[in-house]
């Protein structure tokens, strides 16, 4: 019963369990609000994370003196898009992989992160990845 009182109070819901990959067109229509909070819960969830690292994240999120030049907007978006076991594990395998062989959700994730990327990042035209960056490194 303290189980489940303290899954409803932390999580609205009894649902604690992996969620589905959100595709780009999802995390287009959420609200501001809706995508940072759900960008915190997956960042306060992340077991992985040492607590510097999870600090770093959320003074993204949050926004203060030292990121005040930052889309706090399309970094809680990215952390939605790119945070689900999917994603990870597709980005682990193109990462070190030639030839990565990957599940249809696997290729739903990377996939619909790229769109997103591509529909809200502007760059020069460059041929292959510039200095930049261009990749979606899991944030979690």
């Amino acid at each position: 019963a303290d189980r489940v009182a303290e899954s409803r109070a932390r999580w609205n819901s009894l649902d604690v369990g992996q969620r589905k990959p959100r595709s780009a067109g999802e995390v287009a229509r959420m609200g501001s609000l809706e995508t940072r909070d759900e960008a915190r819960r997956l960042v306060d969830s992340a077991r992985h994370l040492e607590a510097y690292q999870g600090d770093h994240v959320m003074a993204l999120l949050e926004g203060g003196e030292s990121t005040r030049n930052v889309d706090r907007d399309y970094i809680a978006r990215l952390t939605v898009m790119t945070e689900s076991p999917e994603y990870r594990s597709a980005f682990q395998q193109v990462m070190t992989n030639p030839h990565p062989v990957l599940s249809a959700p696997e290729a739903a994730a990377l996939r619909s992160a790229e769109e997103f990327r591509r529909a809200h990042e502007t760059r020069g035209m460059v041929e292959g990845t510039p200095t930049a960056g261009g990749y979606g490194v899991p944030v979690l």
